[in-house]
């Protein structure tokens, strides 16, 4: 069925997912918000945020009469193919379109080149004038997303913290800048990209959060949680239309790629999903090793506060804050760091914050999703034992 030309906004939602292997909770989420913006876009529902504080906001007016749809477009070999769609399909999707590849990752400039193949093939072709596309956002994707949009003539709009839709149909981007320092807001309207932090859903606390929080409940410290979580929406039912694109052209060839050895021996907190940062209420070095361990058996990166620098604990390529890095894992750990203005500038405001500090008045509390009234020196052998027992069962 054609487009209406003369209806305002986007009439198609697309989640662009290039490696479903890579992140498929990520995958999933990012789903849901396109599923979530098409239903709003069709019945004027207004402020979307079943997710709680940490769901972009997404305001949109009604349009009537317009064919309003949900897609996605994978890139993945054929045995993700079944996980992927069944993934789709619970989300309620209208269409899943499947772009065959190898079972290795393949570069980013590379999947651009697929993308791009497929958005403008004569399957795809009549949406994109009128299509908003999302990617999960962290370096890869918003790389992608980049050039992919100077491919295929569409705007994008960087890393999202809210989407609003204007009685026309134009939409209204926010984001921020200078290191979270400023928020800008942009209007746009045609084929736009945007990268979202699709968050996981509620009920699927993260591995931090949950072992943490049983850590605490054992010992017996103070614990709280803060803006919480639903129930996640049934599945929808199974009325997923598949596609299959074999006819998108191969990619350009892999750039060859020479691995270095690192400088040190610890994951980099760039990119890094899961931050677990030492600051000044830990007293001494002692801990930094145990972080190192923790950060290590959850797949994350260890961060520290400018305190912590200054007294040698920790090198400055770790420190986070407004004279350091600008961090935007799913889940950030604090251990013994107060949660001054300065180091929470360098801590992505959707990341979900998780305080370790036997101070109870500690200002990091005030923005923590949840928090652990207790020494670290209680908590985190304990958390690391924890762990350990995990990894072995």
């Amino acid at each position: 069925m054609p487009l209406m030309p003369d209806t305002p906004g986007p009439l198609s939602f697309l989640a662009l997912i290039p490696d479903y292997d890579a992140d498929p909770a990520a995958a999933r989420a990012l789903m849901g918000h396109v599923r979530q913006q098409a239903d709003a876009r069709r019945t004027d529902t207004r402020g979307i945020d079943s997710h709680g504080d940490d769901t972009q906001r997404i305001y949109v007016p009604e349009v009537k009469g317009s064919n309003i749809s949900a897609h996605v477009v994978f890139a993945c070999p054929p045995s993700a193919r079944a996980a992927a769609l069944a993934d789709a399909q619970a989300a309620g999707l209208d269409h899943a379109w499947f772009i065959p590849t190898p079972s290795v990752p393949l570069q980013t400039q590379q999947y651009v080149d697929l993308f791009a193949s497929a958005l403008q093939s004569d399957a795809l072709a009549g949406l994109l004038s009128s299509a908003l596309m999302l990617v999960d956002a962290q370096a890869d994707n918003e790389a992608f997303a980049g050039a992919l949009a100077a491919r295929v003539g569409a705007t994008p709009l960087g890393r999202c913290t809210e989407l609003e839709f204007d009685a026309q149909g134009a939409l209204r981007a926010t984001r921020s800048a200078y290191g979270n320092r400023l928020s800008v807001t942009v209007s746009s309207s045609g084929a736009m990209i945007a990268a979202l932090r699709a968050k996981s859903l509620p009920t699927a606390k993260s591995a931090a959060i949950t072992a943490v929080a049983a850590v605490a409940m054992e010992a017996g410290a103070g614990a709280g949680a803060g803006a919480g979580a639903g129930a996640a929406g049934a599945a929808r039912p199974d009325s997923t239309t598949v596609h299959t694109l074999d006819d998108v052209p191969p990619p350009r060839a892999a750039l060859s790629c020479t691995s270095l050895p690192r400088n040190e021996l610890h994951a980099g907190l760039d990119g890094a999903r899961i931050v677990i940062s030492g600051g000044r209420g830990m007293g001494n070095d002692q801990a930094f090793p145990m972080l190192y361990d923790i950060a290590a058996r959850l797949g994350g990166a260890v961060g520290a506060s400018l305190p912590a620098v200054d007294a040698g604990w920790a090198p400055v390529t770790r420190q986070v804050g407004i004279s350091g890095k600008y961090v935007s894992p799913d889940t950030y750990l604090a251990i013994g760091i107060s949660g001054t203005p300065q180091h929470l500038a360098g801590i992505d405001p959707h990341t979900r914050i998780v305080a370790v500090n036997k101070d109870p008045e500690a200002n990091i509390f005030n923005v923590a999703q949840a928090g652990v009234v207790a020494d670290w020196q209680a908590l985190l052998p304990a958390l690391l034992r924890a762990l350990e027992q995990s990894r072995n069962s």
